[in-house]
This record gives structure tokens, sequence and C-alpha cells, in this order.
């Protein structure tokens, strides 16, 4: 008995029924605590492995899970190297209170991810 065409549609309806379980958004974290971000004193030295940005917000994007995405036009920064103006991910855990046309003073991961954004980190 030879396995046919049936045999292959059966197989590829039952692969496409559970698709959509990989294209589902991973569930929200639970914070313990939430963490103000934004409000550094701008004469800290930075961590190892962070850049600290003075700027101003010019955009505020709200994202899934309460995260949110920045804009900041950059006055200053620990790295002379940084671009005028920088996209900052402001995780799940981190609480920015502020909106758009406000100074920002941050710390973010020295390395950006993959879409080009930094990710923005607590002061110390």
């Amino acid at each position: 008995m030879r396995a046919g065409p049936r045999f292959a549609v059966v197989a590829l309806t039952a692969a496409l029924q559970s698709a959509p379980a990989f294209a589902q958004a991973l569930p929200c974290l639970e914070c313990r605590a939430l963490i103000e971000f934004g409000d550094c004193d701008s004469a800290a030295t930075p961590p190892k492995g962070s850049i600290s940005v003075v700027g101003t917000v010019v955009r505020v994007e709200r994202m899934q899970c309460g995260t949110v995405g920045l804009t900041v036009d950059v006055k200053r920064s620990s790295l002379s190297l940084l671009p005028e103006r920088v996209k900052i991910d402001v995780g799940q855990c981190l609480v920015w209170r502020g909106k758009a046309g406000d100074n920002i003073n941050a710390m973010v991961v020295e390395t950006p991810s993959e879409n080009g954004a930094y990710q923005a980190r607590t002061c110390n």
C-alpha cells in the first residue's frame, strides 16, 4: 500500500491547523515591582555596558504589555558616536510617565537590538 496524495493533504491540513499557535504573542510578564525610568542623575557615570542619554522625547509609542517605544533627540550622551535621534524601548517592568516634548535623562544598554532600538535600563 502506497501513501498517495490523500495522505499528504491530511498531513498538510494538520500542520496548517497548528500554525496559528506560533503566531500568538507571548504572555505579558507580571512584575514584582515597577521601576521609574528616565530620571537618572545627569552627572552619573553609566554602568559598564550602558550609555547615558540626555535628550528630548519627540515621540511616544504605546506597545503590547505596557511597553513603550520612545524616539529621543539626543542633546548629550556618554557615547560620542550615538546618533542625534535614537529609539528607546522601555520594557514591561520599567515605567516612564512623561509625554512628547519632555526632557529625559536615561540609561540604555550599549548595544542596540536587531530593530535598532536601544533597550532602557535602570540608572545604576
